[in-house]
């Protein structure tokens, strides 16, 4: 121990007298170090912490899934399904299922647009979660006679009841039915959910499957048994709904799979970034050290000759390395805690799950550690077996000159090592903003230049039939339209950048379209594609003459006339989303219009349109929105749009009034984000790597001096000293590119799945990438070349 403080005090006083390489040093490992806490904080958060429920390990998602791929994204139940695998399974102990609801609730105050779940009476006993006061569900509550009950959010129950513990037995309205509050959940229990309502269930609805279940395993039970009685379930209701067999089999994933498997790839490929970033700080600091180590192989020399055994030298180079990477690594949880703030800040909203889990704990505190003690070893042990090889060596000078020679040729090799990794780092970024410029630059096919959206929900007894809801689409659309400065108005049920749209197939009366195409199957009232700046194609668009009692009508895209009449007038070809069209059921195309980017600027399909007018099922209408095209910008027409709205039905929540520009940006908010994440990592990394790069060659300069003298005293030209340093710099700069090339296009394969019109092996953006980093790395350089040049040769001839 004695020895231990011995060394502890000896490496800070030696660090103390060297001001400039202990700043340089512990910067760099804090930013690396804080880089990877941050990131790891993210992850360990999201996708490494249990999820808050009693024995989390036991949960499991459950779901049907198609043996052969379709065209349709399953994984939810219907309710025969749900009530057959329920009764049938005994391996899982509990087996519960919830569908996301939106309700407009009524009779607090202002009305108020609700997201929460329709849950089956035993979701929270499933989950292992009690309310922290009240009641959850009772079983008889699943009956469609049993009195309305909800449950609140703690988040909810505080913003409009003002926390007030009298709260119970009080009546919320929903959709216009009153609903009696029983029950209040912890804080933090599913956080993007306001209310819970039972789940009414019911068992002759076989065409509508919304349900997501969750099971708890029983004690002793395997996930084997319980898919083998789940299948089996499935394939009797599957033969009674469809008479068809064997096509679907039920998946059963760990429950915390299901909540983070769409930011797992992300964050492990950030995780990745920070990595390569802290490889780069720490051959900064290990070239820094070995820079440093020739002034101190006297020193080392006369310890050894004094009897300092080789272990006895390596670990006071270590000791010193060890307290320059805990050094680094406490400003390092600084650099997290902004770095954690900021990720969280700018992450786009409801792109990373748990993200109100984010926080940095014991785990996060244990990485820094360990992550600061690995770095030690990783930039400490170089130098310190490079100095300690010269012990007891009686000709010093022979031994510095060994040593000096093994020291370049390490520095050489951190210095391709650094180039590489800020190479790697550099081209995936580069993949991105490509990515990114192509999105951005995607014609989405409308006009977002002042158009605002008003968006809502029509649910309730007052919109249970479609003319319910039609009668109030006419009467909003009516009075918006003679607001000043409006010059064009029409609706749609699922608005175009909102990730939200009906897909399904279709029949044609003179062809039999592919099984696996489905498109999308907005509608759409009379002025919508003017408002928006759709632009018609062929034909005429729907107008007001089109409705229940006139003829059936669609409209296609270009896209979707392109694909089924390439070389035939669209016009007069007729449609139809029966199953088993009769004479009725068919729609004659009047129109054709432009296409159009319907989720988000990726997303390609094809579209049909309907007229509102035409639409019979009141389910396809429940969402809605105007699109208003005006002169007036959104802030400033948005009290006017309620005033409307509400002018019509007082009690109706808006859930939201945005310009069209905005929506667009939001929709490309999650590639944006990876971009700026990694683009972030890497500019770090290239400064790292171009600081290196700098440090390494002066030093290199310094040690050739004597020999720089010499070449410029028997004649040789300036020219000739910078082109002999920068063809060196070059050299290693060339074989960094070539190791980075080779790691980036084994590296760039995980970035397939986040890039929109690049391939992960863009050679433009190699090439690009590549030529840029040489051309810096070769300017840094060139600094220390002018000074080599520089030299005095009578100066450089008495340098010792």
């Amino acid at each position: 121990m004695n020895s231990f403080a011995q060394d502890l005090r000896y490496a800070f006083r030696n660090l103390s007298r060297n001001p400039a390489f202990t700043a340089v040093a512990i910067g760099a490992l804090a930013v690396g170090i804080g880089a990877n806490t941050a990131v790891f904080t993210v992850v360990e958060s999201v996708l490494l912490r249990p999820l808050p429920y009693h024995e989390p390990s036991q949960l499991y998602s459950v779901r049907p899934t198609p043996k052969t791929p379709t065209p349709f994204e399953m994984g939810a139940m219907s309710d025969p399904l749900f009530i057959a695998c329920r009764s049938a399974t005994t391996a899982f102990q509990q087996l519960a299922a919830y569908d996301g609801g939106n309700w407009n609730g009524t009779g607090f105050g202002d009305p108020v647009a609700i997201h929460g779940q329709e849950v089956t009476t035993n979701f929270f006993a499933t989950l292992g979660v009690q309310p922290q006061f009240g009641r959850g569900f009772r079983a008889e509550e699943e009956s469609p006679a049993a009195p309305k009950v909800a449950v609140l959010s703690d988040s909810f129950w505080r913003t409009h009841f003002q926390a007030g513990r009298d709260v119970l037995g009080k009546s919320i309205t929903l959709d216009g039915v009153p609903h009696t509050i029983v029950g209040v959940m912890p804080a933090g229990f599913n956080p993007t959910d306001e209310m819970w309502v039972p789940a009414v269930l019911e068992p002759d609805n076989h065409h509508i499957a919304f349900r997501q279940a969750i099971g708890r395993l029983a004690a002793g039970a395997t996930v084997a048994r319980a898919k083998a009685e789940l299948d089996a379930a499935d394939a009797r209701v599957t033969a009674e709904e469809h008479g068809r067999h064997g096509e679907t089999e039920m998946v059963i994933a760990p429950l915390r799979d299901s909540v983070v498997g769409k930011a797992r790839p992300a964050l492990l490929v950030f995780l990745g970034a920070v990595g390569c970033v802290l490889l780069i700080a720490c051959v900064n600091v290990a070239n820094l050290l070995l820079s440093r180590a020739s002034a101190r192989k006297q020193e080392i020399a006369i310890r050894a000759s004094l009897g300092a055994t080789r272990r006895r030298l390596a670990r006071q180079l270590l000791t010193e390395s060890a307290v320059l990477g805990v050094i680094g690594g406490s400003l390092g949880l600084i650099v997290a805690l902004w770095g954690v703030e900021t990720l969280t800040q700018f992450a786009p909203s409801n792109r990373i799950p748990r993200i109100d889990e984010i926080r940095i704990d014991g785990w996060v505190f244990a990485f820094n550690i360990g992550v600061s003690l690995v770095a030690s070893v990783l930039f400490g042990l170089a130098p310190a077996l490079q100095l300690t090889r010269a012990r007891q060596t009686q000709n010093w000078k022979e031994a510095a000159a060994r040593g000096s020679a093994r020291a370049g040729a390490l520095r050489s090799v951190l210095v391709m090592s650094e180039v590489a990794l800020a190479l790697v780092l550099l081209i995936g970024a580069g993949l991105l903003v490509r990515s990114f410029e192509k999105l951005r630059a995607v014609n989405v096919g409308f006009r977002t230049d002042n158009v605002t959206a008003v968006s809502m929900g029509l649910n309730g007894k007052s919109y249970e039939s479609a003319a319910q809801v039609q009668r109030f689409d006419n009467q909003v659309l009516e009075r918006i339209a003679h607001l000043e400065g409006v010059t064009a108005v029409g609706l749609v049920n699922w608005l175009p950048m909102s990730n939200a749209l009906i897909m399904g197939d279709f029949k044609l009366a003179d062809q039999q379209p592919p099984p696996d195409v489905i498109v999308a199957k907005p509608a759409v009232s009379p002025g919508y594609f003017r408002a928006m700046g759709i632009p018609l194609m062929r034909g005429r668009a729907f107008d007001e003459h089109d409705t229940l009692k006139s003829a059936q009508v669609a409209m296609v895209d270009e896209s979707f006339a392109r694909r089924f009449w390439p070389k035939q007038d669209a016009i007069g070809k007729r449609i139809s989303f029966a199953d088993h069209p009769q004479a009725g059921d068919w729609m004659t195309v009047i129109g054709v219009a432009g296409s159009i980017r319907q989720e988000n600027p990726a997303s390609e399909y094809m579209m049909i349109y309907q007229p509102v007018a035409q639409v019979q099922v009141s389910f396809f209408l429940q969402e809605v929105s105007f699109v208003v095209r005006s002169n007036e910008n959104t802030a400033n027409l948005a009290p006017a749009l309620r005033a409307q709205v509400w002018s019509v039905d007082k009690n109706l929540p808006i859930r939201s009034i945005s310009s069209m520009q905005d929506l667009l940006y939001t929709s490309t908010a999650e590639p944006r984000f990876q971009t700026r994440v990694i683009a972030s990592f890497s500019s770090v990394a290239f400064l790292l790597a171009i600081v290196g790069i700098y440090g390494v060659m002066a030093y290199s300069v310094t040690q050739r001096t004597q020999e720089i003298g010499i070449r410029m005293a028997i004649g040789a030209q300036r020219g000739h000293i910078v082109n002999m340093i920068l063809w060196r710099s070059a050299a290693l700069v060339a074989g960094g590119l070539g190791i980075g090339l080779a790691g980036a296009w084994a590296a760039t394969r995980v970035l397939k799945n986040f890039l929109f019109e690049v391939t992960p092996f863009d050679p433009l953006t190699f090439a690009a990438v590549s030529v840029l980093l040489a051309l810096v790395a070769l300017a840094a350089c060139y600094i220390p070349a002018r000074r080599a040049a520089a030299i005095d040769p009578l100066v450089a001839l008495r340098y010792e």
